[in-house]
């Protein structure tokens, strides 16, 4: 397969201190440049993926999936020239969402790559394993392709059901397994 650089990153929408974070992350985007990222509560009409996207020297398509509410959610951003196909949102309930596209790399590999934000208190183990089962199911149903790569804010912990629900789908974990 070929090699791809990925990123994710809950930006937190405008809350805690983003004025301070905001050319913390333009630094960081500038000195990554990945070629996938997955963005989490992002707030649409202030361009926060659009600007983050902007810095450093690689071009970025940017990819939205509303959440609840159509100015908000998760963004996808892609490197220019890796082409991408087959868009996809899913509603998981509770105003999260995911959603997916199919990048081509370089040398042929097609890759689904996706971004979700799940259920946030830290009681509702119930309710984020319900969302990773929906989750689970729309990426069984997405396009054949050679790799998958799901990144996002889980909200869950290692020992929850919906942890264990994605690693049983197969989905290798970066946090546990080191990559």
């Amino acid at each position: 397969m070929d090699g791809v650089h990925v990123a994710t990153l809950n930006i937190r929408n405008l809350m805690d201190r983003w004025d301070e974070r905001l050319p913390l992350l333009i630094a960081d985007m500038a000195a990554l440049q990945p070629d996938l990222l997955g963005l989490q509560e992002v707030v649409f009409p202030l361009q926060q993926d659009r600007i983050i996207g902007a810095a450093g020297a690689a071009h970025y398509r940017v990819v939205r999936g509303w959440a609840g509410r159509p100015e908000f959610g998760c963004s996808v951003l892609v490197r220019d020239p890796l082409e991408t196909s087959d868009e996809s949102r899913v509603d998981l309930g509770r105003d999260r969402e995911a959603h997916r596209v199919t990048v081509w790399l370089p040398g042929g590999t097609r890759v689904t790559f996706g971004t979700t934000h799940l259920y946030h208190p830290p009681d509702a183990h119930r309710e984020r394993d319900e969302q990773v089962a929906a989750l689970v199911e729309w990426l069984d149903a997405a396009p054949p392709v050679d790799a998958l790569i799901v990144t996002g804010d889980f909200n869950a912990d290692p020992r929850e059901p919906a942890y264990e629900r994605m690693v049983r789908a197969g989905v290798r974990s970066a946090r546990r397994d080191g990559l």
